[in-house]
């Protein structure tokens, strides 16, 4: 499973980033909190259908409240995924204090729960906010740090557990630059960073510009796919189902990724590694 620290906004992800569901930290009670808080914001982009949404989840509860760290399922309204995760990490409305944040243990089992759930739904692509757990907005580099290292707790029970972590890919957005570099240099390889959309656009310009000057030299040290590999794989690939199991050397049709080859099989999470066109490696789970 990659984790993935994006400057992007999570509501406003690019095409080539769509996501199966995003996550939210709401209330117990289902309902929204009022003034500038991250349930507003969420509102704004999902749509005035929210509210009626979340009164149908509320009909639906055995209790008053949703469980700890229980998820809900709701209806992607105006956003950018399949659906919205919705994970009582928060108080009922009327018991919450606005300026607190949720306790680390309380916020490491809210993201297990939340990602065992997505993966029970095939959602192999999953969007967190980096104020995971706050009822304001708040660049809190400590907070942060917490929401990635629960995500990363949930893949290492995982591979404990001999089970397949379910989902593929978990990006944590709206990191300010200095808060991405931050986690980079202190969880290392853990975490790869993923580059905003002013950073590609600048990156595309540049590579336009150099490439009037001179052809960019490829680096030796990484794997990339020949043409002769990439005849051979289009005649033989199959299309990559979660189900199907895959075995080294061979060629899958990823429907995100495209075309790649299987170079690694870890049988102890039901993972495998393939490289693909774009000379990426990318961990993807099969055999489930």
């Amino acid at each position: 499973m990659d984790v993935l620290l994006s400057r992007d906004d999570i509501y406003n992800l690019p095409s080539k980033q769509r996501v199966d569901a995003i996550v939210h930290a709401g209330t117990a009670d289902l309902y929204l909190q009022r003034g500038p808080t991250v349930d507003r914001t969420l509102k704004s982009h999902y749509g005035d259908a929210l509210e009626s949404n979340l009164e149908q989840q509320r009909d639906l509860l055995e209790e008053v409240n949703m469980p700890d760290n229980g998820v809900v399922r709701i209806t992607p309204g105006k956003l950018r995924c399949d659906f919205l995760m919705w994970v009582a990490l928060r108080a009922p409305v009327e018991e919450e204090v606005m300026d607190t944040a949720v306790q680390v243990e309380r916020l490491r089992q809210g993201v297990d729960a939340l990602l065992r759930f997505a993966a029970e739904r095939q959602a192999t692509r999953v969007a967190i906010p980096q104020w995971l757990g706050q009822v304001k907005f708040a660049e809190d580099a400590e907070h942060a740090e917490h929401v990635v290292r629960a995500i990363l707790t949930y893949e290492e029970q995982c591979y404990a557990d001999k089970r397949s972590t379910g989902v593929e890919e978990v990006l944590v957005c709206n990191l300010s630059y200095a808060l991405q570099r931050r986690l980079q240099q202190k969880l290392g390889r853990l975490v790869k960073e993923m580059q905003s959309d002013e950073q590609r656009n600048a990156s595309r310009s540049t590579t336009a510009s150099s490439s009037r000057k001179s052809r960019p030299r490829q680096s030796a040290a990484k794997k990339r796919l020949s043409p002769a590999d990439i005849q051979e794989g289009l005649q033989r690939a199959k299309e990559y189902r979660i189900h199907a199991t895959f075995a080294k050397d061979d060629w899958i049709n990823h429907p995100r990724f495209g075309l790649g080859r299987v170079i690694e099989v870890h049988p102890e999470g039901m993972m495998f590694t393939a490289l693909f066109e774009d000379a990426s490696q990318r961990r993807l789970v099969h055999g489930r």
